[in-house]
């Protein structure tokens, strides 16, 4: 089956995602993921979904999309190991602070970037509809 194929309206009624209480979407292309999320929850908008960000730059953007969960598999995995490990060792306690503590810490981080990042550009954009309708103001000083 094509990714075209999953995100499909008629597939995705079919599948009955509007009778569905949650769903996962784990497809490893991200702008299909992206379409899968808002079809399905254009079907059904109180859907709990969980989404594979295949990109860093995909997890906010999925959560801008209203999925309720995004997980990025190499940094839970980057987690989920050392953890496994110490917790082994009779750590698990400790262990498992420290990585939900880095995991909330990483992701502050990341929707912190995103959210300067988009301020910049509305900054830019401010900046160069101001200086464009100076430059046609007829009543210049």
């Amino acid at each position: 089956m094509s990714m075209a194929t999953l995100v499909s309206l008629y597939v995705l009624e079919r599948a009955g995602v509007n009778k569905a209480r949650g769903m996962a979407i784990a497809l490893t292309d991200s702008m299909s993921s992206r379409l899968c999320l808002k079809r399905s929850l254009e079907l059904m908008p109180d859907l709990d979904v969980v989404v594979r960000a295949n990109q860093d730059a995909d997890i906010e953007l999925f959560y801008q999309l209203e999925a309720r969960e995004v997980v990025q598999p190499e940094f839970e995995a980057s987690l989920e190991l050392p953890a496994h490990l110490l917790n082994g060792l009779g750590l698990s306690r400790n262990a498992q602070k420290a990585c939900k503590s880095i995991l909330i810490t990483y992701y502050l981080l990341l929707i912190t970037y995103y959210l300067l990042l988009i301020t910049y550009y509305l900054l830019l954009i401010t900046y160069y509809f101001r200086t464009a309708a100076l430059e046609h103001c007829p009543c210049r000083l």
